[in-house]
């Protein structure tokens, strides 16, 4: 999370997210791993919304959308791992 925390800080600090639509942008910190998910999905939705429409979406928007998903696929491969090994998971 804490490498996600600093993107959306950068995100910030640069400008890049007065890009992000209102609707879909984060707050200054996400604080637990569930917030991942629903975050991705306002922004994938977002994205989905302006591509069906024939619009762009801002740079930073489909930066923002990477950061989160690969995010939640390292902690789901974490988890996953750490279930195979009969651990508790990095997010409980």
């Amino acid at each position: 999370m804490g490498l996600v925390n600093q993107f959306l800080s950068a995100l910030r600090r640069s400008g890049g997210m007065r890009q992000v639509p209102l609707a879909c942008r984060p707050p200054h910190k996400l604080k637990v791993v569930d917030e991942l998910a629903f975050w991705l999905g306002l922004v994938g939705a977002a994205i989905a919304q302006q591509e069906d429409r024939g619009n762009g979406m801002a740079d930073p928007v489909f930066a923002l959308h990477v950061v989160l998903e690969t995010a939640e696929r390292r902690l789901r491969e974490l988890n996953e791992s750490a279930a195979l090994r009969g651990e508790r998971s990095p997010d409980s």
